[in-house]
């Protein structure tokens, strides 16, 4: 809209909006009208950027993580210079409810998504020119204080300008309606920005909705709903870049379209999640075969840039045979989403059908991945804790390091175990945070024993780490910072690695365990043999020591084929110069066994079960006292 009305010159407006579409949208179409424009994509920059150089009008988003529009609004009514600045207030929410705290909290207009450009354009001149006429009055007013002998004659000039302000506001107000009715005559135009996703020119949810609904109501056809989401897709996002990520959701876009059959319906949902509905005459093999193709294709490397991407899908799958007759289209929306959780739970790339017992168990990951979220931000109450158990030299008895382990007392389900959490942690990212948090508490632990307990400078620590550490872009120097910060020496730092992640990783993402190892930290392969089970490429990363996993020992006892198996291992990592530490002792005869086969440590229940911090220090000290008294 080409402004007649104002200057739209030296007109500063800041822009809060946390979805970058919308954010650029904006930008560009008031910088294209004349003004200036500050962009703002979360509610704490905005109050800065508000404090710092107020604006003369605010466009402010509602629904934003953090710090909502609400509090934003209320809090810039606090500051002297922002208090009056004018807000209005841009939403999908609709509802009365909302209006209403919209302009309870200072908001003075409140424009719904999705909007109409030209009606925003006119809404924020209007307001522009109604808070300069604010301004413009409030000065006057200032300057009846001070000068009461021409009071009577500005008085007159408040109340005429007071009458054009409302004269004015009626005009514009006129001509918004006009141009509102001008609007909707061409909304058939404006329909594809409506119901089409921005980034990949996909359906939106409305759409698919619309669509589902019309489908489902026309006709007696049987329909499915198979709902996507990418395996992994936040670590794509924060080890690559937000324009990667939108690269690879474009092109997993053009993927699904190029592949989904014809009578299907493919669209785009938000963020990594992408849906399709066909109908399938009550076949399902049809229907599973079908995800099972799509998840295939998606599979196949994508290539940008530099990058060669593999990309895993989870779909969930919802049957409509006509017999829930009404149904409501979310209903079965939500039902597609809470199976695909259940397919995520069996692992990558797995596809799973709804049923009702879906339900609770997904509700459940659902609060335990919230709740994992808010403990990692205050674990104040000390929900998370590291618990030790120790590793044993065989043949002296001594303690000579402990492995840290997880644990999660949760204060409504108790214990929690890591076989629960640690997957969800893996699948959105929450394994990083959780690992440093688990790195830094250990290392900061083996500094209080080496200080506090004597004949035990040389006590080593083991700390697990996750593949999806590896790929962070500063893994090294957030590593480098826990250990200057606990003052712990390297050498005394083992970090235990599973089989598959070290021998199935890139080139590139097992390069930082060089550098560690020119630290003097030393690197485990851990629960060796349930993996990969390759012994002839270990040569190439730099490990010190094999563990192998609990499955062999058991089998030391169980056949002559078990201990002959373990034997093998043993002889073989130490011919590469590995130590071998075993898993699972729970025997006597085990532990005669594994000396017998020069395995040099242990760990498992028949030295100690994994134990709190104050338990492990006991340990310890007993530890201790039992090998002065053989000295």
């Amino acid at each position: 809209m080409n402004s007649s009305e104002i200057n739209t010159q030296n007109i500063n407006i800041l822009i809060v909006d946390d979805t970058h579409d919308n954010l650029r949208l904006l930008s560009k179409v008031f910088a294209g009208s004349g003004y200036e424009v500050r962009p703002a994509p979360s509610g704490a920059l905005a109050l800065s950027a508000a404090v710092a150089s107020p604006p003369d009008l605010i466009l402010l988003d509602i629904n934003m993580p953090g710090m909502d529009g609400f509090e934003v609004c209320e809090r810039l009514k606090d500051y002297p210079e922002t208090k009056n600045i004018p807000v209005i207030f841009i939403s999908a929410l609709g509802e009365t409810f909302n209006k209403v705290k919209a302009f309870e909290r200072g908001g003075v207009d409140y424009i719904t998504k999705p909007f109409q450009v030209e009606e925003v354009l006119a809404r924020v001149e209007a307001h522009v020119s109604i808070a300069r006429l604010q301004n413009a009055l409030r000065h006057k007013n200032a300057q009846l204080k001070t000068e009461v002998a021409q009071r009577q004659s500005i008085q007159q000039q408040l109340e005429l300008l007071n009458e054009q302000l409302e004269e004015r506001v009626k005009e514009r107000t006129q001509a918004l309606q006009e141009e509102i009715a001008q609007r909707k005559r061409a909304q058939d135009e404006l329909g594809f920005l409506a119901f089409h996703d921005a980034l990949t020119g996909l359906p939106n949810r409305r759409l698919f909705l619309q669509r589902l609904e019309k489908a489902l109501s026309e006709n007696e056809n049987e329909y499915a709903i198979l709902f996507f989401d990418l395996d992994g897709f936040k670590i794509f996002n924060e080890s690559l870049g937000h324009f990667f990520g939108d690269s690879l959701l474009s092109a997993i876009a053009d993927r699904l379209r190029e592949h989904v059959p014809e009578d299907a319906f493919l669209a785009r949902l938000g963020g990594d999640e992408f849906a399709v509905f066909i109908s399938y005459n009550k076949d399902e093999r049809k229907v599973t075969a079908l995800a099972e193709f799509l998840q295939k294709q998606l599979s196949n490397p994508i290539h940008l840039g530099d990058y060669e991407l593999l990309v895993s899908a989870s779909c969930g799958i919802r049957l409509y045979d006509g017999s829930e007759h009404p149904v409501e289209v979310e209903h079965l929306l939500r039902d597609a989403y809470m199976a695909m959780f259940e397919a995520k739970a069996l692992g990558k790339g797995s596809h799973a059908l709804f049923n009702l017992n879906m339900q609770s168990s997904v509700i459940e990951r659902i609060e335990l991945e919230r709740d994992l979220r808010k403990v990692l931000e205050d674990n104040s109450e000390q929900q998370l804790k590291v618990f030790y158990q120790p590793i044993i030299d065989l043949n002296s008895g001594q303690i000579v390091s402990f492995e840290a382990l997880l644990r999660w007392e949760h204060p409504t389900y108790g214990w929690i175990s890591p076989l629960r959490f640690i997957p969800i942690a893996e699948e959105t990212g929450l394994i990083r945070p959780l690992g440093w948090w688990v790195l830094n508490e250990s290392c900061n632990q083996l500094k209080y024993w080496h200080e506090n307990i004597l004949g035990h400078d040389h006590l080593g620590i083991n700390v697990n780490l996750s593949a999806l550490q590896l790929k962070q872009v500063d893994f090294l120097a957030t590593f480098k910072s826990i250990l200057t910060t606990s003052e712990i020496n390297p050498s005394n730092l083992k970090l235990e690695i599973t089989e598959s992640a070290i021998l199935g990783g890139i080139a590139g993402e097992v390069n930082p365990l060089f550098e560690l190892s020119a630290l003097g930290i030393k690197v485990c392969i851990d629960d060796f043999g349930t993996g990969y089970s390759s012994l002839s490429r270990l040569h190439e990363f730099p490990i010190a020591t094999l563990k192998i996993d609990r499955a062999f020992v058991r089998r030391i006892e169980e056949s002559k084929d078990g201990a002959a198996m373990a034997a093998m291992i043993i002889a073989l990592a130490h011919g590469l110069g590995f130590e071998v530490v075993a898993e699972g002792i729970e025997s006597e005869n085990q532990l005669k066994k594994l000396k017998l086969l020069s395995c040099e440590s242990g760990q498992g229940y028949l030295f100690a079960r994994p134990l709190s911090r104050d338990d492990a220090t006991k340990l310890l000290e007993s530890n201790n006292r039992l090998m002065h008294e053989k000295a």
